[in-house]
């Protein structure tokens, strides 16, 4: 009866210790035992021409394939499900499988997109499937628009005046509120967080703008420079506003 009962508790061990091995534990966004074990991620840079160097390290090696034995890892990037972008879109390559420290580079997402690049390491084999996630890197264009323009009567008393940036139409309210409109790109990005930019002069015929649009790490810059006249501008005095607000990642 007593190896009855002993023969039952290791089965039952055995399932239990199966079910660790098979479902991972959910971990911390910066840990996950069944890939530390084989690779430490040293750095992830995004690069000028928008291509993503991922710097790293193999602490044990490992055997890709599809045995039983077999570990595969990867490194790459998805798209968040909220965007609604196919998953035949995200990007995953192979990454080195002996000990070493190397770096792999992956390319510039071919889809005109603006938003987030989540960047993981990808486990699996024939048993099971993990990932990790490394960081978040911005997709976005490199270019700046700048558009000039003088207020004319008619817009003077415009509901908002309406400048188009790089995937975007900015629109500009009395009092300084700043509203976006997504156009031309694939806006994965919402855009929002602008707000109301103090000190906004009311609106003059006359008056000249500069409104520059840009990305960079921070997020959506738009940049608006307000002479009293065109002549102020030709003549390089110094802007009556000149502010910057930016929609954070």
């Amino acid at each position: 009866m007593n190896e009855k009962i002993i023969s039952l508790l290791m089965v039952i061990t055995l399932v239990f210790m199966s079910s660790i091995t098979l479902v991972p534990n959910k971990v911390s966004a910066d840990s996950n035992p069944a890939i530390d074990q084989y690779i430490s991620v040293k750095s992830v840079k995004k690069n000028k021409n928008g291509s993503i160097t991922i710097k790293y390290k193999v602490k044990k090696g490992f055997s890709p394939g599809h045995s039983l034995t077999s570990v595969n890892i990867s490194a790459g990037y998805s798209w968040p499900a909220k965007y609604r972008i196919g998953s035949q879109h995200n990007y995953y390559k192979a990454i080195k499988n002996k000990k070493g420290t190397y770096s792999t580079t992956i390319p510039k997402p071919k889809l005109k997109v603006i938003g987030t690049q989540q960047m993981q390491l990808k486990l699996w084999s024939d048993r099971y499937a993990t990932s990790k996630y490394l960081k978040n890197v911005f997709n976005y264009p490199s270019s700046i628009t700048t558009k000039r323009f003088k207020i004319t009567k008619s817009s003077a008393i415009a509901e908002y005046i309406g400048v188009t940036g790089i995937g975007y139409v900015i629109k500009l309210y009395p009092g300084g509120r700043i509203t976006t409109a997504a156009t031309g790109w694939m806006m994965a990005y919402t855009g929002t967080g602008l707000g109301v930019i103090k000190g906004f002069p009311p609106k003059a015929a006359g008056q000249y703008y500069q409104v520059k649009t840009y990305y960079n790490s921070k997020g959506l810059n738009v940049q608006t420079k307000i002479w009293s006249s065109k002549k102020s501008y030709t003549k390089k005095e110094t802007p009556i506003y000149n502010k910057t607000r930016v929609s954070k990642w």
